[in-house]
């Protein structure tokens, strides 16, 4: 028996003191996880990492929000619809048109609005059947001739597009409607076919899955439709005959629209009550569990997943897994005592975001191999692998403090309007150059202010500018060992930048009385002007090496005492 939890999270923690506070994307979601088809007792364990994790000054985000959230941007369970169900949609379909040919459309329209409501929320399920999906067709026009009747011609138009989308491709029963009611259907037809279509592309792994739209069979995959009206459709992609596909409500534009639907995520995942992960046996578990982790962490735009699993009563293991890497830690624990249980927990937390793999009951044996390491992270919305080659930009791994996105934005903002700032001043000075020409030839009042108006403007720009790229540079530098020669360069950019703004200045005309000399004063001006731009330019660039010569190493020993033994180790960049 294997059940398991997983978490998602960053930022690695020293051994010896409390877990520093997350950042907003380092925050941790639990799931359980079974290979028994039972989430009961991984539901168990669930509730104590929770405690753990506060204690450990973390933030884990709750079951039902993560659940939320996944089932919004990813995928919800099938729909389950009782005899009863059913049977209540057929009589108030029977009783709305008793009401209609009584001309009782006030009792017709409360009958048709609780059966339109109940096959809205589960049409991916009664369409599954042709002379069923064709009823709900027939139930929702219903609606359109109670509009018609009440000459309300807008909404019955809007109440046809409705019914078209909810039944896509199928026809309604030939001598249920009135004239009027089969007007309103054509009209609304060649609305739609007047209008650009959507293209929807379906792939899935592995290929050969049904595909459905709002419960209608329209093919395998891979799949193509080119004439789909837009609007909103529940897709289901089914792999399997007996398993009922999860629903990725979709919105389909003119264009394409692509999706691609890993079978075994989705036989895996559950979403209620609450996120979790279900697999047939250890072997599935061992080559799945970490790219599925994984998938959920990037659905919740967290950038790591953990994953507790039973592998016997009172024998846990813990994995950490990343992109590149899955870390386990192997323990006793019993649930029965809290504080013991607990405090286990919370060493194996420690380890592991350290980046140690161990088993705490015999520390001197070689740990294994938890899980397979995934080979690339997943996409959020259908597991399927996408290739990161970015340079690392932080993180548990790097050995550097990790950057959070909001921190890359804003840092990104700043140095747009930096150089923003510089490339403005200089326009301002070009102009004021054209200014002073203009000055100096013929004197006038209105081109002495021209010229003078422009010196302030763009000498606060160019400071600006300057002291803003300063402030900013270390933060948007990238984290690299040594002083790569791209910062050397910059740096002699940067020199030679201020030499000319030395000699900018050491070159100055003199000028002793402007009336009497007024192009070398102007000239002596601008060239101060000048000066003061090239070093708002040199300045950022002189500091580019500076910034990696200077930065220091990040080395930090660490310390781990418990009944089990002790460690010491000494973990940064050296």
């Amino acid at each position: 028996m294997t059940v398991g939890i997983a978490l998602a999270g960053t930022s690695p923690v020293r051994a010896d003191e409390p877990a520093p506070s997350p950042t907003t994307d380092g925050r941790l979601v639990a799931l359980p996880a079974t290979t028994t088809g039972d989430l009961a007792e991984a539901r168990e364990w669930a509730a104590a990492l929770r405690r753990v994790l506060a204690a450990e000054t973390l933030t884990v985000v709750p079951n039902d929000e993560a659940s939320g959230t996944f089932e919004a941007r990813v995928s919800s369970p099938a729909v389950a619809l009782s005899a009863s169900d059913i049977e209540r949609w057929v009589a108030r379909s029977q009783s709305a048109v008793r009401h209609l040919a009584r001309a009782d459309y006030d009792r017709a329209r409360a009958d048709l609005l609780e059966a339109h409501a109940l096959a809205s929320g589960a049409a991916d399920e009664l369409n599954r059947e042709a002379e069923r999906a064709r009823q709900v067709l027939d139930t929702c026009l219903y609606m359109v001739r109670a509009y018609v009747e009440t000459r309300d011609d807008e909404s019955a138009m809007n109440q046809a597009r409705a019914c078209r989308q909810l039944v896509p491709g199928a026809e309604p029963s030939p001598y249920r409607h009135t004239p009027e009611v089969r007007d309103i259907i054509a009209r609304v037809d060649r609305n739609m076919a007047a209008e650009a279509p959507g293209q929807l592309v379906v792939t899935s792994e592995p290929s050969g899955c049904a595909v459905r739209l709002n419960g209608i069979a329209f093919g395998v995959t891979p799949f193509r439709m080119d004439d789909l009206a837009a609007g909103e459709y529940r897709l289901q992609v089914e792999c399997d005959d007996v398993e009922r596909g999860r629903i990725r409500r979709l919105r389909v534009n003119a264009g394409e629209t692509t999706v691609h639907v890993d079978g075994a995520f989705d036989t895996a995942i559950r979403s209620r009550p609450g996120l979790g992960l279900v697999y047939d046996g250890a072997d599935q578990a061992f080559a799945l569990a970490g790219p599925h982790a994984l998938a959920v962490a990037a659905a919740l735009d967290v950038s790591e997943a953990w994953l507790v699993w039973v592998v016997e009563p009172g024998r846990v293991r813990v994995d950490r897994v990343t992109r590149t890497d899955v870390t386990s830690v192997w323990l006793r624990a019993a649930l029965a005592q809290p504080s013991d249980a607990d405090a286990t927990l919370r060493t194996a937390v420690r380890h592991l975001r350290a980046g140690r793999s161990l088993d705490l009951e015999r520390p001197e044996a070689q740990p294994g191999q938890g899980l397979r390491v995934p080979a690339s992270a997943p996409t959020p919305e259908t597991g399927a692998p996408v290739v990161d080659d970015a340079p690392s930009d932080g993180g548990p791994d790097s050995g550097h403090p990790p950057r959070s996105n909001g921190r890359r934005v804003a840092l990104g903002i700043t140095s747009g309007v930096s150089a923003a700032a510089l490339v403005g001043a200089l326009g301002l000075h070009i102009a004021r150059l054209h200014r002073g020409e203009a000055f100096a030839l013929y004197f006038t009042l209105s081109r002495q202010a021209a010229w003078i108006d422009l010196r302030l403007p763009s000498t606060l720009l160019a400071a600006g500018g300057g002291a803003l790229a300063l402030a900013t540079l270390p933060g948007l530098l990238p984290e690299r060992e040594g002083v790569p020669p791209g910062a050397w360069i910059a740096g002699a950019v940067g020199v030679g930048l201020a030499a000319a703004s030395v000699g900018s200045v050491l070159a100055r005309e003199s000028c002793s009385d402007f009336g009497m000399d007024r192009r070398a004063c102007i000239e002596r001006e601008q060239a101060g002007d000048r000066a003061i731009l090239l070093a708002a330019g040199a300045a950022p660039l002189m500091l580019a090496p500076l910034v990696y010569a200077l930065r220091p190493a990040r080395v930090t020993p660490e310390l781990e005492v418990s009944r089990a033994g002790a460690w010491l180790s000494v973990r940064g960049t050296f």
